[in-house]
């Protein structure tokens, strides 16, 4: 089984705060389904515009600048080369070689923000853009359209490809969870599943990758200096109402994910 067909990931560079309990909240975006269809594996070759294009073996140590834009319309809701859809609120992005999957940082090179995203995708066609990213990165990424300049660095493929926890392969599906009423429904507040905090960002990847192959929704690293030291968290959500909630801890306990807890945001 390749491991690369069993990630669901969405990643960015935010912080947490206050714990709190949980009142009923809207969520009415059902998640992506993990499927273990060994056929979804890229071509070798990219061709766009009549220009080929040979992906990489071997990304280690990458890194590029460039421009970013954004899927438009018809491209969302398609399924990539590695069977995963393409959803305007996922954090990832296409690239015209880089393996897939592969996680990178990108930063805007005019205002410094910066968001951990998965390639997952292959393009831009046009051979003047570095990458093409959905409206969620492009919101984290501080813009809402046109060309964004940014650079590109690839993160450790080691924790991406070899986590040292166990994959779990089975075919894992997210349903969507049960809307409350008007009545019962709190916008303002968020929630999310803190799964740990740790100074080794390997450590932190492996958890990532761990929660992810099991097809858990909404997982994502934040990292933030404290002191001298750069700390990354593993975390679930957000989550607005107590039935996800619920739904999440037991797939958690289920998998042998006991030790996390819940903050409000």
């Amino acid at each position: 089984m390749n491991i690369r067909n069993t990630f669901l990931v969405l990643l960015s560079l935010i912080w947490l705060t206050a714990c709190s309990g949980l009142p009923g909240l809207t969520e009415n975006k059902p998640e992506i389904t993990s499927s273990d269809n060994t056929s979804c594996t890229a071509p070798a070759i990219y061709q766009a515009q009549g220009k080929s294009y040979s992906a990489l073996k071997n990304a280690t140590g990458y890194r590029a600048n460039g421009y970013a834009v954004l899927y438009d319309d018809k491209q969302l809701g398609k399924s990539s080369p590695i069977c995963e859809t393409i959803d305007l609120e996922g954090f990832t992005a296409a690239h015209r070689t880089l393996p897939l999957p592969t996680f990178v940082k990108i930063t805007n090179t005019s205002n410094k923000k910066s968001v951990v995203i998965k390639i997952n995708d292959r393009g831009p066609a046009n051979p003047s853009a570095l990458v093409q990213v959905t409206p969620a990165v492009a919101n984290l990424l501080g813009v809402n359209g046109g060309r964004i300049p940014v650079s590109i660095e690839v993160l450790s493929e080691r924790n991406t490809r070899n986590p040292a926890e166990p994959i779990n392969t089975k075919k894992t599906t997210v349903k969507p969870l049960p809307i409350p009423s008007k009545s019962t429904a709190n916008i303002g507040d968020r929630y999310y599943i803190i799964l740990g905090t740790f100074a080794d960002q390997s450590q932190a990847f492996d958890k990532f990758v761990r929660v992810s192959s099991i097809g858990l929704p909404k997982a994502t690293i934040e990292s933030r200096k404290k002191g001298a030291a750069l700390l990354h968290m593993v975390r679930l959500g957000p989550f607005y109402q107590q039935d996800e909630i619920d739904h999440i801890k037991d797939r958690l306990k289920n998998d042998g994910l006991v030790d996390f807890k819940v903050v409000k945001n």
